[in-house]
């Protein structure tokens, strides 16, 4: 070959170059693969296990589960929440053994929204069993289940063997009940000699002041009669340094029991003619984690924690009351109210208005029109009669469209006049 032929050959070499689709594919592909690298190195992977149980630590197989996983976008130069982090949805569903993995991804955490997250006909999650420190009880995120992919040994890690357990609640047979989760009442203590003492009509939620023995007053421009279901007193305790506070059923039969779990259904038998605890001055009260129930004050008795309300704390009381024995669920939340010379007791009340049935489970796909017409219900029976007698709904009529609530709701009128 001459020496021209061979620089004329090279000079078309260096012409020629890549072809035209090999450049592109580097364009593409350059970037894509810096940006999937980087990813990486700003981010984690994310091996999570879990498991879902029942009430009974029984696995459930089924259950839908929507997870978030949030990753840092490397890319990023302005600094703004919703431009650093990149979502990404995941679905799962737990096995014939009630476990589930999210496993082979990156990101710096995995986030469940209790509300959303879980979910499977006739159950409800149970955020009160979750793990604490998957849970922001406070603030903007709160009730958000949050895994951060562990960075040091001391972490707990979590294995096919060694899941995360949550917890979810099959559903009872429902029924309507009062005031669930909608009406509470409250009552405030001071330092004060005198005994003083509250009194509650449940079924129409009332604070009453009976009058005479028969646990009746007339309140009202109606003049209706209100029945004492529940009697609260309380007194400050001088020489104890301390609240004496005790509950217990008004008029007629019926008996009362603390629980510190909240029940959806209520206690058979265990009930008492009055429970009486004592909360002493020396515990700081916007931070009271027990009360005791015995004068010698040395068996404590732990309150629950409210979620979403970091100094409160919370216990239970089961109250049958009336001769017609209603059955009811109070959550008592002990709340300070800005002084340690006074506590606020809020009265969360779920009421069974149906004789002898203790279910405390709420239908929840009552409709509006339904709910309005069984309150209405409930509400003019009792007036007339304080220890009525009212049959409780059929599962048929939670199903059954607004139209026909009239035609039933006349066929059950006609049955509680007999």
């Amino acid at each position: 070959m001459s020496p021209n032929s061979y620089f004329k050959s090279n000079s078309t070499n260096q012409k020629r170059g890549l072809p035209k689709y090999k450049k592109f594919l580097l364009v593409i592909l350059i970037p894509w693969a810096t940006i999937f690298f980087t990813y990486r190195l700003f981010n984690r992977p994310i091996n999570f296990y879990g498991m879902v149980v029942d009430q009974d630590d029984k696995p459930i197989p089924g259950v839908k589960i929507t997870a978030s996983i949030i990753g840092i976008n490397p890319l990023t130069v302005i600094p703004h929440p919703d431009l650093v982090t990149i979502n990404r949805t995941i679905s799962r569903k737990t096995d014939k053994n009630g476990r589930f993995k999210i496993k082979g991804y990156y990101g710096d955490s995995l986030s469940f929204y209790y509300g959303n997250s879980f979910k499977k006909h006739r159950y409800e999650f149970v955020l009160d069993d979750a793990p604490d420190y998957f849970i922001a009880r406070s603030g903007k995120y709160r009730g958000y289940l949050e895994y951060h992919s562990p960075t040091t040994t001391s972490v707990k890690k979590f294995t096919p063997t060694n899941p995360v357990v949550y917890r979810m609640r099959k559903l009872l047979e429902p029924t309507y009940v009062l005031h669930q989760e909608r009406t509470s009442k409250t009552l405030i203590l001071q330092y004060d000699t005198e005994e003083k003492t509250s009194y509650f009509d449940l079924i129409r939620c009332l604070s009453i002041r009976p009058q005479g023995n028969d646990g009746y007053s007339i309140v009202g421009n109606g003049g209706q009669r209100s029945t004492n279901d529940l009697r609260i007193t309380s007194i400050w305790e001088e020489s104890h340094n301390r609240w004496a506070i005790t509950l217990a059923p008004g008029a007629g039969k019926g008996g009362i029991q603390i629980h510190n779990k909240k029940l959806y259904t209520a206690p058979e038998g265990g009930y008492e003619s009055e429970v009486t605890f004592y909360i002493t001055r020396g515990m700081k009260l916007e931070k009271v984690e027990h009360i005791f129930l015995k004068e010698s004050a040395n068996e404590p008795f732990l309150l629950e924690k409210v979620i979403g309300r970091s100094h409160n704390r919370m216990c239970y009381f089961y109250l049958v009351s009336r001769d017609s024995e209603i059955h009811s669920r109070i959550e008592m939340i002990f709340d300070p109210f800005g002084s340690d010379r006074r506590i606020w007791f809020e009265l969360v009340i779920a009421v069974n208005p149906y004789s002898g049935h203790r279910s405390l489970e709420l239908e929840p796909n009552i409709s509006y029109e339904l709910k309005k017409a069984l309150d209405k219900e409930i509400k003019e029976a009792f007036a007339k009669d304080p220890n009525a007698i009212i049959p409780p709904p059929t599962p048929e009529m939670f199903k059954m469209p607004d139209s026909q609530i009239p035609q039933i709701m006349a066929e059950r009128q006609r049955l509680i006049s007999k």
